[in-house]
């Protein structure tokens, strides 16, 4: 067998294998960078409700007053609304009753996650895990 038509064969194998299994595979956005932020030990998780998440996409970073504390694992539209996952690392401590809002990191346009106490309202509780 030539070296170009072995080539073909295995590539058409490959890809009769990964059609068969299954495997799904949506971006590099789908794999943990290395060197986020909320990926090492006791990180928590953490799901928001919003309207409007355009431009953010799983590993945008999740900031508190500009201070990158956590990363986007994860984007879903839910009813009428976005459920944005999120993993945070285990020193970030707020209030039950923290807003998130969308924000815009850098004039270009890339997006984050701004957690913030509510405005107006006293402190509530501690953000947990879920």
């Amino acid at each position: 067998m030539s070296g170009g038509r072995r080539y073909r064969v295995a590539l058409a194998g490959l890809l009769v294998g990964l059609s068969v299994s299954g495997c799904a595979f949506d971006g590099l956005n789908q794999l943990a960078l290395p060197g986020t932020q909320g990926r090492g030990d006791g990180a928590y998780t953490v799901r928001i409700q919003l309207r409007d998440v355009t431009g953010v996409d799983p590993n945008s970073p999740v900031m508190v007053r500009d201070t990158d504390v956590g990363t986007v694992t994860g984007v879903r539209v839910e009813g009428n609304h976005a459920l944005v996952t999120t993993s945070l690392n285990r020193d970030v401590e707020l209030p039950a009753n923290t807003t998130a809002t969308v924000g815009q990191t850098t004039v270009l346009g890339s997006k984050h996650i701004e957690l913030a106490p509510t405005s107006g309202q006293p402190p509530t509780g501690r953000l947990a895990d879920g």
